[in-house]
């Protein structure tokens, strides 16, 4: 797993120069030394499936982190529901609550978002939530209106934590997916290709071969950073649920 995006540029142009050494020193009798037009044709061909390709995958993976932000913006204002329905509630029963959810939101600041980052779940998190629960579900409504108050809580809570397992699989990615290794199998095959070429000025053709592999590079590393909507400089950050724990303390 690559912890740090930036070094996807790194590995993906000093990759592409092997490969080109490689392929220039061992495989010169496979070289394009003739008929040249047609194989730049298939060579234009090749990097419009490829730009199709990787352009699909971008677009998916900026789709799906702005999704994901959305929802975490629905999950913090789905909290702060449940904590101002706790009104309604006995006062005993309200500020034991209250004090429980306080005690949550917290650690999902300071415990599980810094885990997230690093695809690790705390445990300790989700047994503050089920406390509250529990207590929420143990309580038994003694005429209509608690019963109302109560049935909504409920019907909340349920929504809250469809919510949270969302971020919580969210954090995760698999760069073992079909289409990140469809995208790094085209990527090599079209470095293949125009590796393959015979340039009577072979500096010319290492600027290109670096021009290229530096460009797919970046693409790369956009569609890994919105892949990874917890790591990197584009990482969401708890700001909604700093927002309304501060909004409780007042």
């Amino acid at each position: 797993m690559i912890t740090n995006s930036l070094l996807i540029p790194v590995i993906f142009i000093v990759t592409s120069f092997i490969l080109f050494f490689s392929i220039q020193k061992y495989f010169k009798n496979a070289l394009y030394k003739d008929n040249i037009p047609f194989a730049t044709s298939f060579s234009s061909a090749m990097g419009i499936v490829f730009g199709l390709f990787i352009g699909y995958a971008a677009i998916s993976s900026w789709q799906g982190y702005k999704e994901t932000s959305a929802l975490i913006e629905k999950e913090a204002y789905s909290l702060n529901s449940i904590y101002r329905i706790l009104a309604a509630y006995p006062p005993d029963i309200r500020h034991h609550e209250e004090a429980l959810l306080m005690k949550y939101a917290e650690e999902v600041i300071e415990k599980e978002w810094p885990l997230m980052r690093v695809e690790k779940f705390d445990l300790s998190t989700d047994l503050v939530l089920k406390e509250f629960i529990d207590t929420l579900l143990r309580f038994n409504p003694k005429n209509n209106g608690e019963l109302v108050v109560h049935q909504e809580a409920l019907r909340l809570i349920s929504d809250y934590r469809q919510l949270r397992l969302h971020r919580i699989w969210a954090s995760k990615y698999d760069i073992a997916s079909p289409i990140n290794i469809c995208l790094a199998i085209c990527a090599l095959l079209l470095m293949i290709q125009y590796s393959l070429y015979s340039m009577p000025n072979k500096k010319h053709h290492i600027t290109m071969i670096f021009f290229l592999s530096s460009s797919m590079s970046l693409l790369f590393y956009v569609i890994y950073e919105y892949h990874t909507p917890f790591r990197g400089f584009s990482s969401i950050q708890p700001t909604a649920f700093i927002k309304i724990l501060d909004g409780w303390k007042k």
